[in-house]
């Protein structure tokens, strides 16, 4: 509720006359972008109703609430996301381009957000948080990504396509609009596959095309709604006619059996269960499908699909129409279709928001997992070369902490470039070690901490009599060998995700002493925490697991029987 409170605050502040002045440009292997007119949006049917209910609002305690923002939300002209693939079939890139009718002040938004006072780079002025970047391109437009992202956006090669260009354009004359490429060859290859199975088969209308668009317009005081797709040239588009009317026919018996909707659940489910598709919607395992099978799911379609079946009428007034190399369909909405739309998706997202939430939490789970497991693999492999696994914490001569154990295992994480700069007999924190441990490792980092991306790390070790990363008298550069792990390597906990981070490369694990108590362990919205033991195997403990227990994990050589 506090984000739909915002944005509406923001909105009511909007003056109707401000006119979009956007910057953008599409880097090489665009696959979409969305863009949002905000100027018209405050004044269109789709927030009449929100506009209404805040205008009521006090108006001191708005403007007093607007005068604390970094950013002056009157002057918010457009907003346009844009998602691109660096390499072909490579993991997409994203960024958010904001613009604004008079100058911005970076100064003061990184002083609101906490990041570092901007510096000057090749591409504009740039401020850079734990996991965020904004980009001053110019003094009225803002890129906004993550750091890596941002960070090259500037030097990145121009989308040459002219495709583009006569979307964008499209676009400008839009309140609302989301375009997508339509190119398969552009997905990972197992999800062209599936699309291709499940899919395609059924959307011939887009054989030839290049993008496809869906956007929100006022016209005569009317809300349009439009979908356009672009293909390579007049013949295509032309030929696509015929298609696009005959799917028409099968939407509309589709929507009057309407108890049909119901089941796209499974179906897409089914769809959906393909490797790089579950990494692309950050899930990797059952839960997904469990979300599109739920009952919350099942409602959702149900109750969609009740709204279609009245719609069946608007359907059959559809009309196509080829105009050099688009086709475009056009329709009014009346405000009872305007507002019905806002219902049902309110519901919908009300209903998923718990599912939805619950997937992200497994996906980052599963991420945590892998993550462990790739620790895990090199842990053994510095086992299998030096005959003993790291030390917790490297010292000097004297005794001084310098480094942490996951410094050692950098050559078996494919980070040899850090390791042979590092230097050995200097603290982590040293004036030529620092740059080093602030780069982000993705192994060591887990999504969801509120670190976000960052240098920080919640996999730790327990050190303490015992344990399988205790420090050994006279040898505090030599760790513990397999054969000193006489409970088992399946039994004995190695790595843990704890509930406070540190940076990856500080020596600072987790004290255990028999009978104490432990510290916190895992994110504290879980209920439990993943372990890595020292078999390489990762297993889910629950927090409800006995105390008694924990600890006999944790020790390598107690003799203990685990029974929960």
């Amino acid at each position: 509720m506090r984000v739909f409170s915002l944005l509406a605050f923001l909105l009511t502040a909007l003056p109707v006359s401000a006119q979009p002045k956007a910057t953008t440009q599409f880097p090489k292997g665009a696959l979409g972008f969305f863009r949002v007119n905000v100027a018209e949006l405050v004044v269109s049917p789709l927030a009449s109703q929100y506009m209404a209910i805040f205008k009521a609002a006090d108006r001191d305690v708005v403007d007093s609430f607007l005068k604390k923002l970094p950013i002056d939300p009157a002057n918010a002209v457009v907003l346009t996301g844009i998602v691109w693939q660096p390499r072909p079939r490579s993991e997409p890139s994203a960024v958010l381009i904001a613009d604004f009718s008079e100058p911005v002040d970076l100064n003061r938004i990184a002083r609101a957000i906490g990041a570092k006072p901007p510096v000057k780079t090749p591409g504009g002025e740039m401020t850079t948080g734990s996991d965020v970047a904004i980009l001053a391109q110019s003094s009225t437009s803002l890129v906004l990504g993550s750091r890596s992202v941002v960070v090259g956006y500037p030097a990145l090669p121009k989308e040459g396509r002219k495709v583009w260009t006569e979307a964008l354009k499209i676009a400008e004359k839009d309140i609302l609009s989301a375009w997508l490429a339509t190119d398969l060859r552009a997905l990972p290859l197992d999800v062209e596959a599936s699309m291709r199975r499940s899919v395609w088969p059924f959307l011939q209308s887009l054989s030839a095309s290049e993008l496809i668009g869906i956007s929100l317009r006022m016209e005569e005081k009317s809300m349009v709604a439009t979908a356009t797709t672009l293909y390579k040239d007049g013949a295509a588009a032309n030929a696509s006619l015929e298609y696009w009317k005959l799917q028409t026919e099968l939407m509309r018996g589709f929507t009057k059996g309407g108890a049909g909707i119901a089941s796209l659940a499974p179906l897409a489910a089914a769809a959906i269960d393909t490797p790089s598709l579950r990494q692309m919607f950050g899930v990797d395992g059952p839960e997904a499908m469990d979300v599109l099978k739920s009952p919350a799911a099942t409602m959702g379609f149900a109750y969609l699909a009740g709204w279609l079946v009245e719609q069946d009428e608007f359907l059959e007034k559809l009309q196509f129409q080829a105009k050099g190399n688009a086709v475009a369909l056009s329709a009014k909405l009346s405000p009872a279709h305007v507002q019905a739309g806002l219902a049902v998706s309110a519901v919908l997202g009300g209903m998923m928001v718990p599912a939805v939430q619950k997937v992200r939490d497994a996906a980052d789970r599963m991420t945590s997992q892998n993550n462990l497991k790739q620790i895990g693999i090199a842990l053994h492999s510095y086992h299998d070369v030096m005959g003993a696994f790291p030390p917790a914490v490297v010292r000097d001569k004297n005794g001084k902490a310098l480094y942490s154990w996951r410094v050692l295992i950098l050559p078996y994480l494919e980070q040899d470039v850090i390791y042979k700069n590092w230097k050995k007999d200097e603290p982590w924190d040293s004036p030529h070690n620092k740059p080093l441990s602030d780069v982000v490792l993705k192994v060591y980092t887990l999504p969801g901490y509120p670190d976000g991306v960052s240098n920080r790390t919640p996999y730790r070790v327990f050190i303490g009599k015992g344990t399988g990363f205790e420090e050994l008298k006279g040898q505090p550069s030599k760790g513990i060998r397999l054969a000193d792990i006489t409970d088992g390597t399946s039994n004995t906990i190695a790595v843990v995700e704890a509930a406070e981070t540190v940076p990856w490369a500080k020596p600072e694990e987790l004290d255990f002493v028999l009978g104490k108590p432990l510290p916190p362990l895992g994110p504290p919205w879980r209920d439990g925490f993943n372990a890595l033991l020292f078999d390489a195997s990762v297993t889910f403990i629950p927090k409800t697991i006995k105390p008694q227990s924990l600890q006999a994990m944790i020790t390598r050589n107690g003799g203990e029987i685990v029974n929960d």
